[in-house]
């Protein structure tokens, strides 16, 4: 795991030298950078995990002098590609590889060849092009920007910022975005004219007319139905993740893992531990509240699976200390609030290990999120319901205090006002997109008219409603919050992370299955938990799911309050111009009289007054 950076126009070796040194944290091992053509710099930080010798390298010049490259990830299929390459090998880095694989087969075929994790610039130095490439589904970070006569990349923007040609103005369109999913949709970036390259697609710059050409090269697809039944796909998708999980295993430094005790995590790690000779570390946080405590349950499967297991308990003041540091670690406004403990169980790991496997994505990939099973179910029952009725329902529900409802409820107000939210939708899209938003489009606080970033369900009339869910978030939600999430947390104390159910193979063959396989009476990840009660009893793993959460309610009336109240002063957020004072305001009053529970619409506000702070008056 590494950081790049680079820049075509007006520069020296001190510009891509203090670019590539903000990158430090995700490469602590070694700093350099290459200059192979005038006005062309390639800057690179290095966390040194296969080929730890200076033969590993970057940036690294192919055999034959044609390319440069400077790379972050993993190939974890580099072993079966360099068996099929009569070279005369300098070490045994998957970079090598990766490089004589673009000699032998070209940008295009080389991208279909390699499984992994990865985002890459290639200079082309016969033809002067540079190619920019990230992996199929963005979990390495690149960012690209063309302003003033350059042509900016790096894996964060605090890297692009640096150099002095770059000019930070913040984009209306995308902040207004933020403010309705908590994190800013690919292919924007919080800074104008500056964009997230999207997963599974490459782009050919040309340095000589300093033109360039974005193209997708691998697109999720339903695929063809499954012919088997349930236990052939059972049997064919659990060979499938065990070879995944031995390839992510190979390292040359230390591994463990993230132990939740839910059945993503769960399942990894029992994989691993059935292919390992010796105990796998594992690793979880646990809080004392015991709402959002899940390391009981990770002890209870980490003592059955005889993992070498590590917990530490945080109080709130361990989880309060990491708030000052989000905006440094994130890069933009991000306010997923599990990036809390996200970071602290990164911090942990750290301390024992240099690579970790995660149980992300099962919920994309084989159908665990609530959203997949009550949506379906609510919109068929709104049918029914009469207009008047919905009508008095929505208008009724704030005159009741939520010290009531939590009285009346036997859940959350905040699933009350997710609940009413949908009420009166008209379609099966505006039900997805009334869930997965934070801030109501009339409420949005962004002084701007720019239109916000509105996703689009797949057309492909074959896909049930689930499974238009599960598309849409696997190419959202997916790579613009969970994985900017834990890469930001690991990268920030040089720890990589790697995701099995992201290995293209799984995930294609995921998506030849019927939706019984992964979704059935109520229930997500059918197959996978089938897969992990052969390892773990099944009384071990099922009970409700719960979210990687921290008591931000409570904080932000209690030991956030006087931090809050500091960045929601209304002479900074009106001196801005960016925000509207008085709606943000309002939530602030009802939320610390108790009236209302506006935690994760108050957490975007803190977390972008936070970031502008940092970026635009300190």
């Amino acid at each position: 795991m590494c950081g790049i950076v680079g820049f075509w126009g007006n520069g020296d070796d001190q510009v891509i030298r203090n670019m590539t040194n903000t990158l430090y944290h995700r490469g602590p091992d070694e700093q350099s950078f290459a200059n192979p053509e005038s006005g062309l710099y390639l800057g690179h930080t290095r966390l040194a995990i296969l080929d730890l010798s200076p033969s590993g390298s970057q940036p690294m010049v192919s055999h034959d002098g044609r390319y440069y490259i400077v790379f972050n990830g993993e190939i974890y299929n580099y072993q079966d590609i360099k068996t099929n390459l009569k070279r005369n090998w300098k070490g045994h880095s998957d970079t090598e590889v990766l490089l004589e694989c673009v000699i032998e087969y070209g940008l295009e075929k080389t991208l279909e060849l390699i499984s992994g994790m990865f985002a890459f610039a290639l200079y082309d130095i016969e033809k002067k092009k540079l190619f920019l490439a990230r992996d199929r589904f963005g979990e390495k970070p690149l960012y690209y920007s063309q302003m003033n006569g350059h042509f900016f990349f790096g894996s964060e923007l605090k890297a692009i910022v640096k150099h002095p040609s770059f000019k930070k103005r913040v984009s209306k369109r995308a902040l207004k975005s933020f403010f309705k999913y908590n994190y800013i949709p690919a292919p924007y970036s919080i800074f104008e004219n500056t964009y997230k390259l999207k997963p599974a697609h490459y782009i050919e710059f040309n340095i000589e007319d300093s033109t360039y050409i974005e193209r997708p090269y691998w697109k999720i697809k339903k695929e063809k139905s499954f012919n088997g039944d349930y236990q052939d796909a059972l049997s064919i998708l659990e060979t499938k993740l065990m070879t995944t999980v031995k390839e992510q295993m190979v390292s040359d430094v230390s591994i463990g893992a993230f132990l939740s005790g839910g059945v993503d995590s769960s399942t990894v790690v029992a994989l691993m531990q059935k292919v390992s000779s010796k105990p796998v570390k594992t690793f979880s946080i646990g809080f004392n509240e015991k709402k959002f405590n899940e390391a009981v349950f990770a002890k209870i499967v980490a003592n059955h699976l005889g993992t070498a297991h590590t917990e530490m308990y945080v109080s709130a003041k361990d989880a309060l200390d990491v708030i000052p540091k989000l905006s440094t670690i994130y890069d933009e406004p991000f306010s997923d609030s599990s990036q809390i403990p996200t970071c602290l169980v990164s911090e942990l790991t750290k301390k024992h290990v240099t690579v970790a496997l995660s149980g992300d994505a099962g919920d994309e990939v084989f159908g665990g999120y609530n959203r997949y099973f009550f949506a379906p179910k609510i919109y068929n029952r709104l049918q029914m319901i009469p207009a008047p009725l919905k009508k008095m329902v929505i208008s009724g529900i704030d005159t009741v205090p939520n010290s009531i409802w939590d009285k009346i409820l036997p859940f959350s107000t905040d699933k009350l006002y997710k609940l009413a939210s949908v009420l009166d939708v008209k379609s099966e899209y505006e039900i997805y997109n009334r869930l997965i938003s934070h801030w109501k489009e009339a409420e949005n606080p962004v002084l701007s008219e720019d239109f916000l970033c509105n996703y689009e369900f797949d057309n492909d009339e074959r896909m049930s409603f689930e499974e238009k869910m599960m598309m849409l978030d696997t190419n959202t939600y997916l790579p613009d919050d969970i994985l900017v999430k834990v890469d930001r947390a690991g990268m920030a104390v040089s720890l990589e992370s790697r995701i099995p159910f992201l290995d293209h193979r799984v995930v294609e063959f995921a998506w030849s299955l019927p939706l019984e396989f992964k979704i059935k009476n109520g229930v997500g990840k059918r197959i996978l938990r089938d897969i992990l009660h052969k390892h773990v009893p099944r009384e071990l793993i099922d009970r409700p799911k719960m979210g990687f959460g921290v008591p931000l309610d409570s904080w932000l009336r209690h030991e956030l309050k006087e931090w809050a109240e500091n960045l929601l002063d209304e002479q900074k957020i009106k001196s801005a111009g960016l925000l509207n004072y008085s709606i943000i305001k309002k939530k602030w009053d009802e939320h610390q009289s108790g009236k209302m529970n506006w935690q994760y619409l108050l957490w975007d506000v803190l977390m972008f007054q936070d970031w502008y702070e940092n970026n635009f008056i300190c």
